[in-house]
Formats: C-alpha cells, sequence, structure tokens
C-alpha cells in the first residue's frame, strides 16, 4: 500500500536524520525511529542519490512503514525495495520524483536479514541492512 502525502510535517512530528561523514570505519548511520506509535515506524531520506540512514532494525512478522522523503531534484527518481538473501525482490514500493514524499506500508517480515534498496540507483549510498528479529 502506497499513501501520499502532501503537507506530512504538519501532521507527523517531522524526525531529522543527518547522515555520518568520516572514515570508511564509521559505522553507516541508522534511519530514524518515529517516537510514540503514532505516525510512521522510520524515517529515510534520499539527498545527493543517498539515503540517509542504512541499517533498520523491526521486530519479525510486524508490519512497518517508512516515511520516505525524496530531497533531490524533481528530475532524479527513488524508491526503497526489499530484497531476500537471494536478492530477489519480495516487497516493491514505486519511484517517486524528488521533492516529494510518500508513506511506504510493508508487510510483515520473518527474522532474518534482508536488504533495502533504491531500484532505480542500487549503489552502496543507496543500499541498507533491514535486520528482522
Amino acid at each position: 500500500m502506497l499513501r501520499t502525502t502532501l503537507g506530512l510535517a504538519a501532521l507527523v512530528p517531522a524526525v531529522l536524520v543527518v547522515a555520518a561523514c568520516g572514515a570508511a570505519s564509521t559505522p553507516a548511520p541508522a534511519a530514524t525511529r518515529a517516537p510514540g506509535g503514532s505516525g510512521p515506524d522510520f524515517t529515510v531520506t534520499a539527498k545527493g542519490i543517498a539515503y540517509d540512514g542504512l541499517a533498520i532494525q523491526m521486530e519479525a512478522d510486524k508490519g512497518f512503514s517508512i516515511h520516505f522523503r525524496n530531497d533531490d531534484p524533481s528530475t532524479v527518481p527513488h524508491d526503497i525495495d526489499i530484497r531476500d538473501s537471494g536478492d530477489r525482490i519480495i516487497q516493491d514500493k514505486p519511484t517517486i520524483e524528488g521533492g516529494r514524499d510518500v508513506i511506504y506500508d510493508f508487510t510483515g517480515l520473518p527474522a532474518g536479514t534482508y536488504k533495502f534498496e533504491c531500484s532505480i540507483h542500487p549503489i552502496p549510498a543507496m543500499t541498507g541492512t533491514l535486520t528482522v528479529k
């Protein structure tokens, strides 16, 4: 399910995530989990053809949502797809143009390690790890 949002900042408390900069030994930043129990579970922002968070941890078999912001120019589309250990897409979400945001709803997953990535730019800066426990 895809819910397009307009003016979401007025409805959901803003959660800002700043990507870590530094040496290669710096661990990848994690996506921010929204406080409380209302609104999306996580916020991930794409900017400069990179996700601001590259690690998400979820409970097994529990659905979740990601408020996804594309802060790149309008000509640069992005999305978030989930892939299994065999690199097969198991949850495919539509792309959005730069300057837009959506809430992606995902179904629960069995315990394991998955990959989330932009299908348009499957590069290290747009590929993260989803750990389900």
